[in-house]
């Protein structure tokens, strides 16, 4: 007897220790799903699971708006009635960065979704718009076309204008709306360098969702993007940046020159090739390719130009005019050496690209044939 009433109390307690281990499992898996999953009803910033949240809206009466935080970079946000409301994931400091993306936005009305960011001293506001509802953004000062990452971008400017702040609104919006990838914002801040943007201080940085008088609903996720290569344009052996805001020709941005992309892929011998990227997303390679070419260039000019002028033919002493006796090719901003068999187009000697007299010549710009004490 006594024995079983042993066994009894055994049970009871080892069916009571089972029972308060299940609440324990249930109630931290109840408050891991909390800080997981916050509701934030009205504007506030924080930050969540390792990301900076934003939710701000105009809060007009009878509207609705609910952001719910999801892990890391996930979030969702519903709303209804309301003027006009944003809310997004990102960093709590915008600047340079390569971000990749995910949502699905739910909505017959007027929203978009975008890298949103602003600056301080001085102040400006951003938009790197991927995707719309039933209007597409734009502003009233158009800038030109970025082409980044492989999406084409209209680029737009607006004054802002309030009782006590005046500044500036930059846009990037891709011609075609996009889902799901990747922003490379140091190509957009480039961009718009060009047209007087000035970083000052970055504030936060976020992927949102931004709505103006409309109803939907929304799921975002964020994180930090890699591009393990970016792409430049081998121009008969030289690696030459692409240019951001344009498609043909060459150009001049961030202190060197470039070349757009349709040019680059539609040369004889020249094409479009990976190479590795900086911080800051720009071609690691382009300025140390650059100026390694110069110099290559100079030292084979000036090798060229000695077997030019020891040869006697009259052939070579008509390539020998075209050298010019060490001449070069100044090419928006970067020295080639002038090819010794023909004047007109690129060319491949002495194991490097050479350019035409005359093509050299003919270049818009202040560039053209160099020569020694010339």
């Amino acid at each position: 007897m006594k024995n079983h009433m042993e066994f009894r109390l055994q049970r009871s307690v080892s069916q009571l220790q089972l029972l308060i281990r299940n609440i324990a499992i249930l109630l931290l898996a109840s408050l891991a799903s909390f800080a997981q999953a916050q509701v934030i009803t009205s504007s506030d910033t924080g930050t969540h699971d390792g990301f900076f949240y934003a939710l701000w809206s105009d809060q007009i009466a009878d509207s609705e708006l609910a952001m719910t935080l999801g892990p890391a970079g996930n979030y969702s946000v519903e709303w209804s009635g309301v003027g006009n409301f944003f809310a997004g994931k990102g960093w709590e400091v915008g600047g340079p960065r390569v971000i990749s993306y995910q949502s699905e936005v739910n909505t017959s009305g007027n929203a978009w979704t975008s890298v949103y960011g602003f600056t301080l001293d001085p102040f400006s506001e951003y938009y790197i718009v991927e995707s719309w509802g039933n209007w597409r953004p734009e502003a009233n000062e158009y800038l030109g076309e970025l082409v980044s990452n492989g999406a084409t971008y209209d680029l737009y400017r607006r004054f802002n204008t309030s009782p006590d702040t005046y500044f500036y609104i930059y846009w990037s919006v891709r011609q075609e709306p996009s889902t799901a990838g990747t922003v490379n914002t140091a190509d957009h801040f480039n961009a718009w360098a060009e047209h007087g943007f000035e970083a000052g201080e970055y504030s936060y940085m976020v992927f949102a969702v931004e709505g103006y008088q409309s109803d939907g609903s929304a799921e975002a996720t964020v994180w930090d993007g890699v591009v393990a290569n970016c792409e430049v344009c081998n121009w008969y052996g030289n690696q030459i940046p692409l240019c951001s805001s344009q498609n043909y020709g060459w150009g001049w941005e961030n202190g060197e020159n470039c070349i757009g992309r349709s040019s680059c892929e539609s040369g004889w011998g020249t094409f479009i090739e990976q190479t590795e990227c900086n911080a800051n997303g720009s071609s690691s390679s382009s300025s140390s390719s650059s100026s390694s070419s110069s110099s290559s260039s100079s030292s084979s000019s000036s090798s060229s130009s000695s077997s030019s002028s020891s040869s006697s033919s009259s052939s070579s002493s008509s390539s020998g005019s075209s050298s010019g006796g060490g001449c070069r090719c100044l090419w928006y901003g970067t020295e080639f050496a002038l090819c010794n068999n023909q004047s007109d187009g690129w060319g491949w000697e002495n194991n490097q690209s050479c350019i035409g007299a005359n093509t050299c010549n003919n270049q818009w710009g202040n560039g053209g044939v160099i020569c020694p004490g010339g």
